[in-house]
């Protein structure tokens, strides 16, 4: 199963990105009360402007994924256990 966001749903997101309706900023220190508002707008900015999601959509993909069942739930996990035998699970 590869990771496929839509172009309909990046589109979305960047538009709600870019129509980001800011708060007026505590009068506190960055970081004291939240989330510094420079830099989350500096964020903002680089994904709205510089960031290449389908760069990284295909480097998520490349990645090794498998699925792992988990008290009947499947999960994907990323990464590998070169060491791990077959049916051995963790404790």
């Amino acid at each position: 199963m590869d990771l496929n966001v839509s172009d309909a749903e990046l589109a979305d997101l960047l538009t709600r990105v870019r129509s980001t309706r800011w708060a007026t900023p505590w009068p506190v220190d960055p970081w004291e009360a939240g989330t510094d508002q420079a830099e989350l707008r500096r964020l903002a900015d680089h994904w709205a402007t510089r960031f290449d999601w389908r760069a990284h959509e295909r480097r998520i993909n490349s990645l090794p994924w498998a699925s792992v069942d988990l008290d009947g739930i499947t999960c994907r996990t990323c990464g590998s256990m070169p060491n791990a035998k077959a049916g051995c699970r963790c404790s």
